[in-house]
């Protein structure tokens, strides 16, 4: 399992490398927030297991970073540790210093991350898209001085399926990821049952690259949604880092629809990109920030990132700017499909819909 985890973080990243889109990083809190200790002057190190100027992740977490030294006055740096030997001595080095909060990035920087948090007991540690002291662990496996998090879309992969299962004509629907991987199975699932909601008719039917390449392989992606279209396919989701850049090609030769990975590539095909996993991973870094500053940063936990988080987001933004210029369908159906979406969008927020992380292998549904 933490070898799909590790794949689904490093595939997440690779996607982000693609083009990045909006952000919807949690807002400035003024003097709406009270300190723990008026006065302090927090210190705070991000160290990046990948090199900052991607313009992707890595950046973001960046922006991060500078949103907590403007709105909390923390005295923030950043470290790029890109040799695995180093991760141990790079982060022991900023706890020797006094750093007061840590935030490492990546599965493979768990290994260090924990034994230094160990010969640190008093420093804080943000493991970002780690898998410490997760459900069941006991004993020697929880950290008490480390926060982690995971990240889960499912809630904005089910928005998106609810928009496809309105636009669709055809009702005949295709997903497209790169691996079979339990964080991109939850979200195909996830995609296909909000298209049900809408539409119970409709037939969902699930392509996989697979193999080493599975996400940096954009001729098969493409190869995989001309054959998808073939069969009547007429809006396909991809979760495929690069590879999505093939299936969005195969979309735009067909002239059906598409919704993306977590990177915003409308540019690529405006007349047929509705829209795309939304995912800020700024906020990762800035949640921590915040709980520092108000004195609520709890450790020994371990911690999912979603929607009502705001690091996952749906990006209504690209969905209306193509709404406004389609020629898909009658602006009644368009318009109706969006709505739908908000509306379980909202629905998600309130708690009235609950939308499973289910992370079997999809199934083909119908056909």
């Amino acid at each position: 399992m933490l070898m799909n985890r590790t794949t689904t973080a490093l595939a997440m990243a690779a996607a982000m490398v693609v083009t990045v889109g909006g952000s919807v990083m949690a807002q400035s809190p003024g003097a709406s927030l009270v300190p723990a200790e008026p006065g302090k002057v927090y210190k705070v190190v991000l160290i990046g297991d990948q090199s900052f100027g991607d313009n992707g992740p890595m950046d973001a977490f960046a922006a991060g970073l500078e949103k907590c030294k403007t709105d909390f006055g923390m005295d923030v740096s950043k470290k790029e540790s890109l040799a695995p030997a180093g991760y141990e001595d790079d982060i022991r080095a900023f706890a020797s210093d006094g750093a007061d909060l840590i935030l490492t990035t990546f599965p493979p920087m768990t290994p260090a991350q924990t034994t230094v948090a160990k010969e640190f007991p008093d420093t804080k540690f943000r493991a970002i898209y780690q898998f410490i002291n997760m459900p069941g662990d006991t004993g020697d496996k929880l950290y008490p001085n480390i926060e982690s998090t995971e990240y889960q879309g499912q809630t904005v992969a089910y928005v998106l399926g609810v928009i496809a299962g309105g636009l669709s004509k055809t009702g005949k629907l295709g997903a497209v990821s790169g691996s079979d991987d339990p964080t991109v199975n939850a979200a195909d699932n996830a995609w296909a049952q909000g298209a049900l909601s809408v539409n119970p008719n409709v037939t969902v039917e699930f392509g996989v690259v697979g193999g080493d390449n599975g996400y940096q392989d954009p001729a098969k992606g493409k190869e995989i949604a001309l054959a998808m279209a073939s069969r009547g396919v007429d809006v396909i989701s991809t979760e495929a880092a690069a590879t999505q850049l093939g299936v969005i090609d195969g979309a735009k030769e067909k002239s059906i629809l598409v919704q993306g990975d977590v990177a915003n590539n409308a540019t690529l095909y405006p007349e047929g990109y509705v829209g795309y996993l939304g995912l800020d991973f700024s906020t990762d870094v800035y949640l921590a920030c915040k709980e520092l500053y108000t004195g609520t940063w709890t450790g020994g936990t371990h911690t999912t990132l979603d929607l009502n988080t705001n690091t996952y987001y749906v990006p209504w933004d690209v969905i209306d700017a193509w709404a406004a210029s389609q020629t898909w369908a009658d602006a009644a159906t368009v318009t109706a499909a969006i709505q739908k979406g908000h509306d379980a969008e909202a629905a998600i927020r309130a708690g009235t819909l609950v939308v499973d992380n289910n992370t079997a292998t999809p199934v083909n549904i119908g056909g």
